[in-house]
């Protein structure tokens, strides 16, 4: 089931790649236009004499393509991947734990049937979250057409950054309450995969069925988001000792035009790094999406005894 785990990994190598053209992109182009142009002019905007070149680069046709692209792959192209991923990992583990055969072109082919309802739940699910972000960013745009409005009306410099103080506070609020909202949708939304491929069901009854296991085991399910969050976060950081230092290096070779075939070599190795990278966290995928299949199996079945069902 481990080769399930290559499907979200083709992400990584996406990203890499991306990165790798970007990298060779800040070079070639924005690097020369750069070095050009005195520090001291870089510090002030009105006295930078390439701001046109700037801004004709950086809505050049090609960068503009590539930028969407990306877009779209994160927006709608990984989200799939990572769906559909997921969804076969939950049947494989499913079928294997009933002690049943299955290859991994029936665990894609099972798992894509999942793929709709799986939507439909992110969509529910995921709606109070949206509703916030939405508030907050309509707050946001309230208080800077105030400050233009004011402005226009010649109020004080005071007022007005009372007024724009005042109002990015409740935006700043607003945004602090949208990571750990966030934090908790993604681990229902995560056990709310597993139950409509356990039970079927409706998207309103798996939704209000998770809530009901969760309720009746509020302390095992926060000692399995720990340990599921803790592992991750443990990788994370020791990825981080070989991602950082790469990262660095890279951003120094970047602006060091004295060897141009160092700075290429050093792209490579980092896009290199970047695709191996890609192996052990396919495993910790897969290893991921098991546990919380298995574990819901547990909750399920004390929580449906815990309530009588």
């Amino acid at each position: 089931m481990w080769v399930l785990g290559f499907l979200p990994g083709v992400t990584h190598v996406i990203s890499a790649l991306l990165q790798h053209w970007f990298t060779g992109y800040l070079r070639q182009d924005l690097l020369p236009i750069l070095t050009n142009t005195s520090p001291e002019a870089l510090l002030f905007a009105e006295e930078l004499p390439l701001v046109q070149d700037l801004a004709a680069e950086f809505f050049r046709g090609e960068l503009l393509i590539v930028g969407l692209f990306w877009l779209f792959l994160a927006l709608v192209g990984f989200w799939l991947i990572y769906t559909w991923a997921e969804a076969a990992i939950i049947a494989g583990s499913l079928h294997v734990q009933k002690g049943l055969p299955i290859t991994l072109k029936q665990s894609l082919s099972i798992g894509w049937k999942f793929v709709g309802k799986f939507i439909a739940i992110d969509a529910l699910v995921f709606f109070p979250w949206f509703v916030l972000a939405l508030t907050a960013m309509i707050l946001a745009l309230i208080v800077l057409l105030g400050a233009v409005g004011m402005a226009t009306q010649g109020a004080s410099m005071e007022s007005m950054m009372g007024i724009m103080a005042v109002g990015f506070g409740c935006v700043s609020l607003l945004g602090c309450l949208l990571l750990p909202l966030g934090f908790l949708t993604m681990q229902f939304r995560t056990l709310t995969f597993r139950d409509t491929a356990v039970f079927g069901g409706t998207i309103r009854e798996s939704v209000k069925h998770t809530w009901q296991v969760v309720r009746a085991n509020v302390a095992a399910v926060i000692i399995l988001v720990a340990i599921m969050w803790g592992v991750d976060y443990v990788f994370g950081m020791v990825t981080s000792f070989i991602t950082i230092p790469m990262g660095a290096i890279t951003a120094v070779s970047i602006f060091n035009s004295a060897s141009a075939t160092g700075s290429s070599l050093v792209s490579f190795l980092s896009l290199f790094v970047a695709l191996l990278l890609a192996f052990p966290k396919a495993l910790l995928y897969v290893f991921i999406g098991i546990a919380w299949t298995l574990a819901y199996l547990d909750l399920s079945k004390e929580g449906d005894d815990a309530t009588g069902h």
